[in-house]
Parts: C-alpha cells; sequence; structure tokens
C-alpha cells in the first residue's frame, strides 16, 4: 500500500513515534506545501542543521502543487469547513486521493474519511 504522507505523519516520523515505525518501510510521497511546513516544524521544535537534514532527505519525495490543485482542496476545505482543516492538509487530502494514495494522519479531523489512515 502506497501513503501520502502529511505533516503530521512526517513529524512522527521524525520523532521516531513507535505508532509511525512500521510505516518507515513505505515509500514516502509528500508535496512541496507539506515539506515546507514540515520544515518549518523542525525550525520550530529542534533547529536548522535537524530541518536541512529532513529537508535534504525528503526533497525527491514531494510533489509540485498547480494554482488548480490549491482551488479545489479551497473548494473541499470550504465544504468541511466546519472541520477547520488547513489549507495544506486539504490539498495533501486530495492529492493522496487523486494518486491514488492513502493519506497518513494523525489529525483527528481526517479521522474516519475514506483513503484516511489514521494513527495516533
Amino acid at each position: 500500500m502506497k501513503y501520502f504522507f502529511d505533516t503530521y505523519a512526517l513529524v512522527k516520523v521524525a520523532e521516531k513515534d513507535p505508532a509511525y515505525a512500521g510505516f518507515l518501510a513505505e515509500e514516502i510521497v509528500t508535496s512541496v506545501l507539506n515539506l515546507a511546513e514540515f520544515y518549518y516544524v523542525l525550525l520550530r521544535r529542534f533547529d536548522k542543521r535537524t530541518a536541512d537534514y529532513w529537508l535534504k532527505l525528503l526533497a525527491p519525495t514531494a510533489w509540485p502543487v498547480s494554482l488548480g490543485t490549491l482551488i479545489s482542496a479551497m473548494e473541499f476545505r470550504f465544504h468541511h469547513r466546519k472541520l477547520n482543516l488547513s489549507y495544506i492538509d486539504c490539498r495533501g487530502y486530495l492529492m493522496a486521493r487523486d494518486l491514488n494514495l492513502v493519506f497518513l494522519t494523525g489529525d483527528r479531523a481526517f479521522k474516519g474519511m475514506d483513503h484516511v489512515e489514521w494513527v495516533a
């Protein structure tokens, strides 16, 4: 099974969370938006060296995002506005769905949605 790693999942992998250890054998697919958000989280929680390490490691896994796909994500976000989803999460979810990947996350807002593997 192939997974789209959202920012939450990437952070858990970097933190060596045991709940995400089994996903390390999987091919990582993410977006440039998720990777940029992940970089920022690592700068905040760790340091620039750690953020640069993960950026170099994961850059080849990050898919580009077009304006059209961002607009689709904003429509999805609007439709699900009661869940207070971020635009990056919405874009990642739709990208995973479009690529026939499972959206890997621990974000409670996605729990129970189609194409989602929710891991606490």
